[in-house]
């Protein structure tokens, strides 16, 4: 919000009960202007709240006009509430820096009445969820008013039911105006951690030092919600990240031109961040979202998803700083991005899904080719105590790829590279990291999901027909407990049936209550780390890519045959084909009638979608329609495109230009 209003001027059912239960606990809180933005646009799956911004105060404690935005907020809420969304309205702003209506209003008994009175009478009106209060700032001798509003809007909206918000500054003498009672009064606290200083004004750390700074003054981790920005800025400008996109900027970087912002990289480390440290995420605003694969608020959902098992407290990726470089750089397959940081003994640590035997670090260096960098490599348990597992330790200086780092295998979760600078200065800057382990040995005795060549999982279909890789989310029917079957062999349970081949004569089942030859399968851990399943019947369990019931009628291991794993409980990230996306080539990129297309090595296509500005789907094709790599352009209009290619290991979208 802040400044930004100055410059704008003003699923199945068991799918729904599940998101229910999982956003019960992690909210994701959109803002929607009433100046942009359409309705129609809002993916509301992917949200818990939408706040509808703003309503304006009178001195008095009345309220101006909506005027216009009335109809856009019936809208909103018939949409969000016909989701099973929250909806609220968000009072004040930044309002070009004029927040006297709010001191006059809290400073009087008799205006605080009226003001409560008339949010009351529009949240009846336009049957909202609750009120979130966007004062910025009270400062001083306005604390204790706000406090005492806030409190009467508490009695009022929590005696019927309805919640009470508010957003406030991410840290610093601003938001020590907000008084520690109110914490009390508030269902939740919005904070604003952007808008910050430095090249970047909403980098990981800010984000960190902003929930450090609420938590700290004892505001409960349920009720910090992380505000994340949906725009750039520079010194000059604030720009959308939609609009950024246009201009050519990276959906996987945080600088574009002078413009700081935060691509998926860093919005998906943020929302890691939001987990282990918060109660939830917010985003200013909904309306500079990209419409298509680039979409911020996936990336949010994707996390959400991955998480909602939970593994609270394993960030997969954390540094003690960053200059705007984010430590989610190293993850990215990316050898253009980094994570930097100045001084000796900076770190930056990994979370492995489960504790793991781990032999050593793949890394590539930032400027690697013309500098050598030192550094140690730490190993934890916890996350708390940690030992030396190599020190001292040199690249090569010659080289711009991964260099691998060997030691004596250890057992561990959390892995920590502690930098010493290099051998021109003293910053310690890395491009890509990969921690090499052991083969993971069958998880008998564990629950484990299943993810299929398609990015669904696989389905016990409850045991009452035939199963299914096509679920979007682990539930109950998508997990499975490994069961030792005798002679190296295991059976996979859920709901007390077992899974059966049924020889490979007919489509695959669950519904055994006892384990014989044809509920036996061979865990087979292929060299990416995915698994395969073979049958009693030595032939190997297929996916069929979602497209028909699950068999066992495989001779070979391809695609449909290989399954991304994990620990059901405790949740654990996908085991996955390592993929370089740095291979990935799209060209040319100014298109007259053909797209051409070469995959990183190893890597088999999935799915090659090409979408508009507009977010419509131009071209889509999976597998084996892909085999020679060519994408048909000819009837394309002039203008941008982005081309999505989602294949082992990782989903890229490239940028291009039809002439």
């Amino acid at each position: 919000m802040k400044r930004l209003y100055l410059f704008r001027s003003v699923c199945a059912s068991l799918l729904v009960l599940l998101c229910q239960l999982v956003y019960a606990q992690f909210k994701v809180v959109g803002y929607l202007p009433s100046w942009a933005g359409n309705v129609s646009d809002v993916q509301f799956s992917k949200l818990t709240h939408i706040n509808y911004a703003f309503a304006l105060p009178t001195p008095t404690g009345g309220l101006q006009s909506l005027g216009g935005g009335a109809s856009k907020l019936q809208s909103l809420v018939s949409a969000g509430h016909a989701a099973g969304k929250k909806v609220l309205i968000a009072v004040g702003g930044w309002n070009n820096g004029d927040d006297a209506a709010f001191r006059a209003l809290a400073a009087n008994a008799t205006y605080r009445t009226n003001f409560v009175n008339a949010l009351m009478g529009m949240v009846n009106q336009y049957n909202l969820d609750g009120v979130d209060i966007d004062w910025e700032y009270p400062t001083g001798a306005e604390s204790p008013n706000f406090t005492l509003l806030m409190q009467q809007l508490s009695n009022a909206l929590h005696a019927q039911g309805k919640l009470l918000t508010a957003a406030v500054v991410a840290s610093g003498s601003t938001g020590d105006g907000i008084q520690t009672p109110v914490f009390g009064y508030v269902d939740f606290l919005n904070l604003m951690a952007y808008d910050g200083g430095g090249s970047n004004h909403s980098t990981y750390n800010y984000a960190v030092q902003s929930l450090n700074y609420w938590k700290g003054r004892g505001l409960p981790v349920s009720k910090a919600i992380l505000g994340v920005p949906f725009y750039g800025r520079s010194a000059t400008e604030y720009v959308g990240y939609d609009d950024l996109l246009v201009r050519g900027a990276s959906p996987n970087a945080d600088s574009f031109n002078g413009v700081g912002y935060n691509g998926i990289p860093t919005i998906k480390s943020k929302t890691n961040l939001a987990f282990d440290q918060g109660g939830g995420i917010m985003i200013w605003d909904l309306s500079d979202d990209a419409r298509n694969a680039n979409s911020l608020l996936t990336a949010i959902d994707q996390v959400v998803q991955q998480r909602g098992g939970g593994n609270p407290g394993c960030v997969p990726v954390a540094a003690s700083a960053d200059d705007g470089n984010v430590p989610a750089n190293v993850l990215d397959n990316d050898l253009n991005t980094r994570w930097s940081a100045n001084g000796d003994g900076q770190w930056i640590q990994f979370c492995l899904s489960t504790p793991t035997t781990v032999t050593g670090v793949q890394v590539a260096f930032y400027s690697g080719n013309t500098r050598t960098t030192t550094f140690d490599v730490q190993t934890s348990g916890n996350g708390t105590a940690w030992t030396n597992a190599a020190t001292g330790l040199v690249s090569s200086g010659t080289s711009l790829g991964l260099e691998t780092f060997s030691f004596t295998p250890r057992t561990a979760q959390y892995i920590r590279m502690v930098g010493h600078g290099n051998s021109v200065n003293a910053w310690n800057s890395l491009t890509e990291v990969k921690i090499t382990t052991e083969a993971p040995s069958i998880p008998v005795g564990q629950t484990v999901w299943l993810r299929g060549f398609n990015d669904q999982y696989v389905s016990s279909k409850n045991g009452v027909g035939p199963m299914w890789c096509n679920a979007t989310a682990v539930a109950g029917w998508n997990q499975f407990l490994v069961v030792d079957a005798g002679g190296g062999k295991v059976a996979l349970q859920n709901q007390s049936l077992y899974v059966s081949s049924e020889n490979g004569a007919q489509a695959m089942t669950c519904n055994r209550a006892t384990v014989q030859d044809w509920e036996k399968f061979d865990w087979i851990v292929n060299t990416d780390g995915t698994v395969s399943l073979r049958g009693n019947n030595g032939l190997y369990v297929s996916s069929e890519n979602g497209t028909q019931a699950m068999t066992c009628n495989r001779a070979t291991i391809g695609g449909w045959e290989a399954f991304a794993w994990g620990v059901a409980t405790p949740a654990a990230a996908a085991r996955v084909a390592s993929v370089d996306a740095a291979g990935l080539t799209v060209y040319p990129n100014e298109v007259s009638d053909k797209v051409y297309y070469v995959l990183p090595a190893g890597a088999s296509v999935h799915e090659v979608k090409v979408v508009n500005l507009s977010g419509e789907v131009v071209y889509q094709a999976t597998a084996k329609a892909q085999a020679e790599n060519t994408i048909e352009a000819s009837s394309w209009k002039r203008g941008i495109y982005y081309v999505t290619i989602a294949t082992d290991g990782f989903t890229k979208s490239i940028r291009i230009i039809k002439n």
